[in-house]
C-alpha cells in the first residue's frame, strides 16, 4: 500500500515538475525578425542583446523627394511579466538624445512568430490588440 502510495506521489512530483520547466520557458526576442505592414511595406526588425535594434522599413524614407527605404536604431525596453507583453521603442534626435517612445504591446504565435501592435499616440499604451487604441500592428517571423 505505502509503496503504491509512494509511485502515485512520485508521478504527480514528476508531471508538476515537467509542467513548471516548460511553462516557465523565457520567450526570446533576440534575433532578426522580418515581415510586412498592412500596407505592404516590408519590416526588418533586428533585437540586439544591447537593448538596440535596427529598423528597415522598405517605405518610409524620402531621398530627392522618392518615397524609398529607410533604417533606424531604436533602443528597446521589453516586459515579459505583463500580459499583453510590453515593448517601449525609443527613438533618438540626432545628438542622441531620447526623442520620442513608441509604446508597443507584443503577442507571441509560437516561436517564431510576433505580432507588435502599436499605439495610436505616445502617451498611451494599448491595452489589447482588438483595442481602438491599436494604430497598426505588424505580423512578424523570426528568420
Amino acid at each position: 500500500m505505502i509503496s503504491k502510495f509512494k509511485n502515485i506521489f512520485l508521478a504527480a512530483f514528476l508531471f508538476v515538475a515537467f509542467l513548471a520547466i516548460t511553462a516557465s520557458k523565457p520567450v526570446d526576442i533576440i534575433g532578426l525578425w522580418e515581415g510586412k505592414t498592412a500596407d505592404g511595406e516590408i519590416i526588418k526588425l533586428k533585437f540586439l542583446k544591447n537593448n538596440q535594434t535596427e529598423l528597415y522599413k522598405s517605405k518610409s524614407g524620402r531621398i530627392n523627394g522618392e518615397i524609398g527605404a529607410a533604417m533606424f536604431w531604436p533602443t528597446y525596453k521589453i516586459d515579459l511579466s505583463t500580459n499583453p507583453i510590453q515593448l517601449d521603442l525609443v527613438f533618438a534626435d540626432s545628438d542622441g538624445d531620447a526623442a520620442q517612445t513608441q509604446l508597443c504591446i507584443v503577442k507571441f504565435n509560437g516561436e517564431n512568430k510576433i505580432e507588435i501592435g502599436f499605439s495610436k499616440t505616445f502617451d498611451k499604451r494599448a491595452a489589447d490588440f482588438s483595442s481602438k487604441e491599436v494604430g497598426a500592428i505588424w505580423s512578424l517571423e523570426r528568420k
